[in-house]
């Protein structure tokens, strides 16, 4: 029996050697790729990290990369693109929208050009979250570019490829354009701001960042510390410091694309005036997953399930609760990286307001005519108790 024993040891630990060898290399084995078991956040991360990345053109990224960039991420222009080998892509892209001109963002892919997303990124059906900008340019506007030429477009595909196709002839220009003032902002209630120089647009900015904070759950009681992809630590006193120090920390290491790590503990202010202190990343994780559920919760209603819903091909999925749904779209998703199209909800649906209240809707129109109803009373600030079933 103890010759047994240590024969399964010898086996599970060879096993164990030989699943470590795979994943380092990275290779197929009768089709099953190691790396399709990693998380998003896995291969981000193993990607942000390699010593091995190659600078490519763009022309080289897959053509689903292509389409993603070209069609989620079109007010921004793809300004360097990398590739690590059995890994996958990492593309840097300066976004034009006026909110956040000509702030840089990393946008990352798999081998095989699917887009990878981290898990505090994904929406509920497992996509990316986009940003909702406030407002939009009225255009035309323009832009001084690092050369002193200026670029005037009439709108934002024009702009888009303007500005491209200057970079393209000045690839070694680091500097960013420079938006020509005055210029006048669009806001999603039909009202149009002028905004005079960069210090008023700073200011606007600020205002509406500082509003989306205070919809937050909580806020970090400061002081507070982050560990530097070199090892050293930052610590500061309030939000304006932090950003300040961080803000430094990448201007003498313009090399560097790790990420800051939060240093834990930490506490958490919530709304009510509750602390909380999260010891670890795994804590933060579970917390942030227990607000987004009280968040649904709060939702005026809920699907009741089994719902289903129409996938681009034409096939339908049927799933008996919400995480289930998530994993079968996910799933489709992953075998299927080039469709842009999103799924479509197959009616009728019943949505459930409590206390007993079950609502059937029977197309597109009458849900939309719901959301707006629900809208217009959250707006006026009345009770919801759903509209009247049918």
């Amino acid at each position: 029996m103890k010759t047994l024993n240590v024969f399964k040891s010898n086996l599970l630990k060879g096993l164990f050697v030989l699943a470590l060898i795979l994943y380092s290399c990275n290779k197929d084995i009768d089709g099953f790729d190691i790396l399709d078991k990693m998380s998003d956040d896995a291969l981000i991360e193993a990607i942000a990290k390699s010593s091995e990345k190659q600078e490519i053109d763009y022309n080289q990224l897959p053509l689903s990369a292509k389409n993603i960039i070209n069609e989620d991420y079109e007010t921004m222009i793809a300004e360097i693109s990398f590739k690590v080998e059995d890994l996958g892509y990492e593309v840097t892209m300066i976004d034009y929208t006026p909110l956040y001109v000509a702030d840089k963002n990393e946008v990352y892919f798999n081998k095989n050009g699917r887009e990878l997303v981290a898990e505090d990124k994904k929406s509920e059906k497992g996509k990316r979250k986009k940003k909702k900008n406030p407002f939009k340019f009225v255009f035309p506007v323009s832009f001084e570019m690092p050369d002193g030429s200026t670029i005037t477009a009439n709108d934002k595909d024009q702009l888009k490829s303007s500005i491209k196709a200057w970079h393209d002839e000045n690839p070694d220009s680091k500097e960013k354009p420079k938006l020509v003032y005055p210029v006048d902002l669009a806001f999603r209630d039909g009202k149009i701001v002028t905004v005079n120089s960069e210090e008023e647009m700073k200011e606007l900015r600020k205002k509406i960042k500082e509003r989306q904070r205070s919809n937050k759950p909580f806020k970090f009681v400061f002081p507070i510390s982050y560990s530097m992809p070199d090892g050293s630590i930052i610590t500061a006193n309030d939000r304006e410091g932090l950003k300040s120090l961080i803000k430094a920390w990448y201007d003498e290491n313009p090399d560097s694309k790790e990420k800051p790590k939060l240093v834990y503990p930490v506490d958490l202010a919530f709304r009510d005036g509750k602390i909380v202190t999260v010891n670890s990343e795994e804590e933060m994780k579970e917390l942030r997953k227990k607000i987004k559920e009280r968040q649904r919760s709060n939702k005026p209603f809920k699907f009741v399930f089994p719902i289903s819903y129409s996938m681009p091909d034409g096939s339908i999925i049927t799933a008996n609760d919400r995480e289930g749904l998530k994993s079968l779209i996910k799933a489709w998703y992953d075998e299927n990286p080039d469709s842009k199209e999103k799924p479509k909800l197959v009616y009728p649906v019943h949505l459930d307001f409590g206390e007993g209240k079950i609502v059937t809707v029977n197309s597109e129109e009458e849900m939309k005519e719901i959301k707006e109803k629900l809208r217009e009373r959250a707006s006026q600030g009345q009770s919801n108790n759903g509209p009247k079933g049918r």
